[in-house]
């Protein structure tokens, strides 16, 4: 039998984030604003919240989302 380990990747990253204008709380556990701002060419991309609103998502350089206006 071999010793070899297999590597486990474990995501510790932060996938929640809220809208800036009504505090509305979201979440990208199944990546698919992070697949959506690696496809862009600028690394974020815009969401229409529930209230009207439009803000912008990006993911910063330790792999957590943010939101801004």
């Amino acid at each position: 039998m071999s010793d070899f380990v297999y590597p486990i990747h474990i995501c510790m990253s932060k996938t929640d984030f809220k809208c800036p204008h009504c505090g509305k709380q979201y979440d990208d556990e199944n990546e698919i604003y992070l697949n959506r701002c690696n496809k862009n060419k600028i690394g974020c991309v815009k969401k229409k919240c529930d209230c009207g609103n439009k803000f912008f998502i990006a993911y910063n350089y330790m792999g957590d989302i943010e939101s801004f206006k």
